[in-house]
C-alpha cells in the first residue's frame, strides 16, 4: 500500500520528488566524505611534527623541510596526490620516491643543490606545480631553505613584486646565505 502512494506522489508531483532525491544523495555524499576539503593540501596541524616546516602556500601547494619516512601514508591519507623533492640524489632521493610511490602518489625531483635555483629548474618547478593532475602537492628540500627560495624565485617569475615574492619565501624557510642570494636575484637592493 505505501508503494503505491508514493509512485502517486511521484507521478502527482515530479519535480518535487527529483529536487527531494538530489537533496536526499547530496546529504549523504556529504555525510560518507571525510570533513577536508577535497583537491586541497591539509593544514599543518592536521600534518603534525611528521612534516618539519611544513607551510601550507596556496590551497593545493605546500612548502616543508624535511620529511619524516613515517609521514608519506598520513600525506597520502590527507589527500596529497604529489611530492616535489628539491634535493640532489646524494640526500636520499631514491629512498623517499620508493616510499611516495608506494603510497600511491607521484613522486617528482628537481634537483636543485645549494644555490639560487637556475632558471631552467624554476621551469622545471612551473611544469609539475602547474599541472592540476599533480595536485594537491608538497615541495621540500632539507630544512625548508630551498623550498623558500625556488617559491621566491617562481612566483617573481609569474609576476608577483619582488619584494613581495621576497616574503613569500622566506614564510616559506628562506634564510642566511640563500636569502641573500635570492635577493640578490630579484635585484633587491641591502
Amino acid at each position: 500500500m505505501r508503494s503505491t502512494s508514493l509512485n502517486a506522489y511521484i507521478r502527482a508531483h515530479p519535480k518535487r520528488f527529483k529536487l527531494l532525491a538530489g537533496a536526499a544523495i547530496v546529504a549523504a555524499i556529504a555525510i560518507l566524505i571525510p570533513g577536508k576539503s577535497i583537491g586541497e593540501v591539509p593544514f599543518a596541524e592536521e600534518v603534525g611534527s611528521l612534516v618539519h616546516h611544513y607551510d601550507r602556500r596556496t590551497p593545493t601547494l605546500a612548502s616543508s623541510g624535511a620529511i619524516d619516512e613515517s609521514a608519506y601514508g598520513r600525506l597520502s591519507q590527507l589527500g596529497v596526490v604529489s611530492v616535489l623533492d628539491l634535493r640532489v640524489p646524494e640526500e636520499g632521493i631514491e629512498e623517499e620516491r620508493l616510499d611516495v610511490e608506494a603510497r600511491g602518489m607521484r613522486y617528482f625531483n628537481v634537483p636543485m643543490g645549494y644555490a639560487v635555483p637556475t632558471e631552467a629548474e624554476i621551469a622545471a618547478f612551473a611544469r609539475i606545480v602547474e599541472d592540476e593532475n599533480n595536485l594537491p602537492l608538497l615541495f621540500h628540500g632539507i630544512f625548508a631553505n630551498r623550498a623558500g627560495s625556488m617559491w621566491a624565485l617562481y612566483r617573481a617569475h609569474r609576476g608577483m613584486a619582488p619584494e613581495q615574492a621576497y616574503e613569500e619565501g622566506r614564510t616559506a624557510g628562506l634564510k642566511g646565505v640563500r636569502a641573500r642570494a635570492v635577493r640578490e636575484a630579484l635585484g633587491l637592493e641591502d
